[in-house]
């Protein structure tokens, strides 16, 4: 191909990308931006602007649907309508298409290479170095990425990393009622700062505001059960009363696109692997053989779904593997079933029936690891284990069991008061319904315990005090 011929279409190709070169105007049309502002789901992005903004140079990384295109596009507008300097987005597939030093010769006849912004959008590690180039070439003043992989933040040392997931109880609750409960929350906190030890409820100490909000939670906890916190799932929810067989088949090829060559045939095993063990205690090679799959192979795919943000791990005696949020899992079912109808046996079985427990502990596991990561751990003994291990202040660790069951069973009690005392551990017990100390083991619904989890991350605010 001619210069003038790869000229042209370098020139073609960014001005097709970035139609407000021409005319600023255009950027208040953009999809994304226009989505957003018609969204019954709106994610507060100020904060994460605002971080964009002190870094200039960032990586956001996070799993398919969340909304980093959408955080990617609403700065691009922020430093158009500013006026701030020259903002160039491009796309990572768009590397491969495009010639490096047609680039340049682009961007000089546009009006230089000064004050010049770069905004790339789903990039991948092989294309890291063509970046480095561009950069090295045009010294941006903005260098802000978006990618499904969190590996990638080694190709960019100095980067900030910015990690958009899923949306959470407290910021699903906040965007889907409209309010924001932080007076109830700190009531809350202040209830559990007064228990005294024994057998207490906290019921007669709420006033009926709080009693409502509780309420509210718990009814809030049943759809988020469902859903899960992607934006895109929730809105469609909001605006239909379902979600879509085909949505949930389109969020699994979002991800099957990703995999490598050799995990693409085998992803559809790998996740029924995952969905039959699911929050149970196994060696890898252990799932590689149930799934006939090869130990190297198995593990390869496990490694970019955790990459991708798809799933998490849990370490112990053992690995334990979650899916990162419910309509990862909601996905998986959907390939696995033949048709609509199949797939909605599926859901009612794992939204209403027996399997619902293992979708709550899903949740809790996100929830905890968003704030503890690889510090959080579980203990397996010989008399049973305890789903979810953390460290306290001054030494001390905490146990959280998860029952997502109506009632609480003395079982149930008498295990998790066994195993406390021989490991020497805080014990707390995640359940359906009851907010009390109980045998000196703090039982707290699931809906509150998800809802104040920012405040656990203090670690003494919620096993406490009481224990000391």
């Amino acid at each position: 191909m001619s210069k003038s011929k790869s000229l042209a279409k370098t020139r073609k190709l960014i001005l097709y990308r970035n139609p407000w070169l021409r005319k600023p105007k255009k950027i208040l049309h953009d999809t994304h931006i226009r989505a957003y502002q018609l969204s019954k789901i709106k994610r507060d992005y100020r904060e994460h602007l605002k971080l964009l903004e002190i870094a200039k140079y960032a990586l956001i990384t996070g799993p398919p649907w969340v909304g980093k295109t959408t955080l990617l596009k609403l700065f691009l507008r922020s430093l158009v309508e500013r006026n701030v300097c020259n903002v160039l987005l491009l796309y990572g597939k768009d590397f491969k298409l495009l010639n490096l030093e047609m680039l340049e010769k682009f961007l000089k006849q546009m009006g230089g290479l000064k004050s010049i912004s770069l905004l790339i959008d789903n990039l991948v590690e092989e294309e890291a170095n063509f970046l480095w180039e561009l950069i090295d070439k045009i010294n941006p003043e903005f260098v802000i990425i978006t990618s499904r992989f969190s590996s990638i933040i080694h190709c960019f040392p100095g980067f900030f990393k910015l990690e958009l997931l899923p949306m959470d109880v407290k910021e699903t609750f906040e965007a889907v009622t409209k309010r924001s409960a932080n007076e109830d929350l700190r009531e809350l906190i202040r209830i559990f700062k007064e228990k005294d030890g024994g057998e207490q409820s906290f019921s007669f100490n709420c006033n009926y505001r709080m009693k409502s909000f509780l309420r509210d939670l718990a009814s809030f906890f049943v759809f988020y059960l469902t859903t899960g916190g992607i934006p895109r799932i929730l809105e469609e929810r909001l605006r239909t009363g379902a979600v879509r067989y085909n949505t949930y088949i389109s969020l699994y090829e979002e991800i099957r696109r990703e995999m490598n060559q050799n995990c693409e045939g085998i992803l559809s095993h790998i996740l029924s692997s995952t969905l039959d063990l699911i929050a149970v205690p196994h060696s890898i090679r252990a799932r590689a053989s149930k799934a006939k799959i090869s130990f190297n192979e198995f593990y390869a795919c496990i490694h970019r779904l955790i990459d991708m943000h798809v799933l998490g791990v849990l370490t112990g005696e053992d690995f334990k593997i979650y899916f990162r949020d419910p309509a990862f899992l909601y996905s998986t079912l959907a390939i696995l079933s033949k048709d609509e109808k199949e797939f909605k046996k599926k859901i009612i079985k794992w939204t209403r029936g027996d399997n619902i427990g293992y979708i709550v502990e899903n949740i809790v596991f996100e929830h905890l690891y968003r704030g503890f990561g690889s510090a959080l751990k579980y203990i397996k003994t010989s008399t049973g284990e305890i789903d979810f291990l953390i460290d306290l202040l001054e030494g001390k660790s905490c146990g959280l069991e998860v029952k997502y069951r109506a009632r609480r069973r003395e079982k149930d009690i008498r295990k998790l008061i066994e195993i406390s005392e021989r490991e020497y551990i805080k014990p707390v017990l995640i359940t359906r319904e009851g907010l009390r100390v109980y045998k000196f083991i703090t039982v707290v619904p699931v809906s509150v315990f998800l809802y104040i989890i920012s405040f656990l991350w203090n670690r003494k605010n919620f096993c406490g005090d009481h224990y000391e």
